[in-house]
Parts: C-alpha cells; structure tokens; sequence
C-alpha cells in the first residue's frame, strides 16, 4: 500500500485501494491483517493518530495506543463469519507519545474472507466531545433547576392536603404563592430551553410590528421593581424623545430587555440601575447599566455563551439569558455586546435596526 513498494494485501480483498485514493478521503484510514499488522494507512493518519506509512509492517499495537473512557487499551474486534458487519462509531482516545490523550471517533469493519483485513477509519472528536460536555452540562442543569421547585411544589401541596384545616388562611395563602412562584420558576426554564433550541437551529420565528422600545423599557423596568430583589434599588429610565419605533416582536424584546434588567439587579450590588433609550444609526439602542463589580474584559465573549458564567461562579439562575439575548437580538438583524472598561459595573448594549425602506417600483 506504499507508493512504489508492495506490501501483501491479501487476494480476495474485493476492493483495490491505493494510496492516492486513500489520501483524498477526509479521515484517517488504516488497513490491519488478521494477526495485527499494519497493512496500509494514508496521510490523515498523521495528525489524527500521529503516525505515518514509515510504520507499515509493524504490529499495530507498536504504534498506536487507542483507549475507551475507562482507560482501557482497545484491541481488534474478532473476526466475525458475518465480515460485512460495520462496528458502530464510538469515542475513544489516541494516546501520543507524551502521553497526552486526544479524542476521536473511530469505526470499522472486517472486509475479505480467506484473509480477512480490519479498515478502520479515525477521525477527530474535539468538537464532538465539547457537544456532549454541553449536553450533559444541560442535562445536569435541568435536572437541579428543576428538582428544587419541584419538590417544593410537591412539599406544599402535601401539606396542605393532609392538613388543610390546621392552617389559618394567611398561612395558605403564603404556601400557595410559593406554589405558585416555584411552578412559574419551572415554567420560565422550560420556555428558555425551547428558546435555545429555536435559536440553536436557527429556526427563531417573529411576529413583527412598529415597536416603542422606550414605553417597552419602562414597563419592563416598572415590573422589576416589585420582585423581591429590586425593592429597595434604585432603577432609573432615560428615553430620547426623538426615539423612532422599529419593528420588533415586542414579546421576544420584552423578555431580552427582562434578561439584562434582572442580571443588573442580581450582579449590580446595591448601586443604582440605569436603562437608557436614544436613537442610533436609524434605529434604536438600548443600554442597561450597573454599578456592580463588572466583567473582566477576558470574559466578555463567555458570558454570551450557553450556561456562561462573567461575575460569579456561584450558580444563580440558568446561564442562559444573554444567550437567549443575543440570538433574539441577532434574529432581529441587532446585535446585543457588552461594552467593557467603561467604568464601575457593566454595561450593555442592545441595537435594533430601523424599518427596512422597500424600493420604489
């Protein structure tokens, strides 16, 4: 399988493969006989296993050391009577000669009969890997958002069946606002992963119409002081009286301009909230601002990542409001940053873009 020299590959092998076919194939690809021998192998198998055609001919446990996630060495699969059989993609780890692990995704099959070979194909697994540390990060996200309202819902409910009438009404109804503030908690988790789902496929549908983002703020705004948490902050709002409405799916920004108003009030200490609204390249910007300890510039792209943490390690909420933020901003034509260095606290900035202007006939 070496260009200009022969190596025995055995007779029955129904397809013929040479070096430059094998080269133009994306993956790393390796040709194995029956007793573990290096048969073949084409250029990818360089970055992606860290070997190259100088090693043919060598056992293949010589030079290369495969491992699952228990750490395990992984071996040839035994030659089955059924050789068209294919072994299901999995993960594993090449391990270089530093010992330094490197995920990929490796898959097989068993090809000839009298001389069976193993082709393995290999590729690189490091996006494939940070997807399924996200999708366990998701899973272990909602399963410990949503455990602890559950079970106070659960809690409450129990009690106040079985002891309904040890109760006066004012202790009812104090359980029952729990009940119902915990059902809402659940409810505002749910509708975030759908939004990220949406977002994530591309697939955010909006309803548009003209939009007065300074009205819209100001209610927002007017909400956030009666939760608990901003009862006795100081939230302030400035709109330009030559702000122009843009078209916007109110529902969408009202839950963007919630999402930056509520991190404010979370991150922003005890100082003063400010949100203001003025024009701005035709169209509109917003821009909430706090007087909190602020984000340290090198993670100013984090937190607009799914689950981001720019403040605080300590859990608070699910990590997903300014990613939700941006990709609504975004799915308006907008944008939504983060505008570091610009004194105590943090300031962000939401851009919506004006009605486009359709051509005259």
């Amino acid at each position: 399988m070496v260009c200009g020299r022969a190596v025995r590959v055995p007779k029955d092998l129904e397809v013929v493969v040479d070096d430059a076919a094998l080269d133009h194939l994306p993956d790393a690809v390796i040709l194995v006989s029956g007793d573990g021998i290096l048969l073949g192998a084409n250029d990818r198998c360089q970055v992606v296993l860290g070997f190259g055609r100088g090693s043919l001919g060598q056992p293949l446990d010589a030079v290369l050391d495969v491992r699952d996630d228990a750490g395990l060495r992984l071996v040839l699969p035994p030659e089955r009577s059924d050789v068209a059989t294919r072994q299901t993609e999995r993960l594993a780890r090449v391990m270089d000669p530093t010992g330094r692990a490197r995920p990929i995704a490796i898959t097989g099959r068993w090809s000839g009969e009298a001389e069976p070979i193993w082709v393995m194909s290999a590729r690189g697994a490091g996006r494939r890997e940070a997807l399924e540390r996200v999708h366990g990060d998701v899973v272990a996200m909602v399963s410990h958002e949503i455990r602890s309202p559950l079970a106070s819902v659960k809690g409450f409910a129990r009690t106040l069946i079985g002891r309904w009438d040890r109760f006066s009404d004012e202790q009812k109804l104090t359980m029952l606002r729990t009940i119902d503030a915990d059902a809402d908690r659940v409810t505002r988790l749910l509708a975030d992963l759908l939004e990220v789902s949406r977002i994530d496929a591309g697939r955010v549908r909006l309803s548009r119409a003209p939009g007065d983002l300074g009205a819209l703020s100001e209610s927002v705004v007017d909400k956030a002081r009666h939760r608990e948490l901003a009862v006795d902050r100081t939230l302030q709002v400035t709109v330009d009286p030559r702000t122009p409405l843009v078209p916007i799916d109110a529902d969408r920004i009202e839950q963007v301009l919630t999402n930056l108003v509520d991190n404010a009030v979370q991150h922003g200490v005890s100082g003063p909230i400010t949100v203001e609204v003025r024009p701005e390249r035709g169209g509109v910007l917003v821009t909430v601002a706090d007087a909190g300890p602020g984000i340290p510039e090198e993670l100013t792209t984090a937190v607009f990542r799914k689950f981001g943490r720019g403040r605080s390690e300590r859990r608070a909420g699910t990590g997903l409001g300014l990613y939700i933020g941006r990709g609504l901003a975004e799915a308006h034509g907008g944008r939504l940053w983060l505008d570091p260095g610009s004194g105590p606290g943090a300031r962000f900035h939401l851009w919506l873009p004006p009605a486009r202007v359709e051509p005259s006939g």
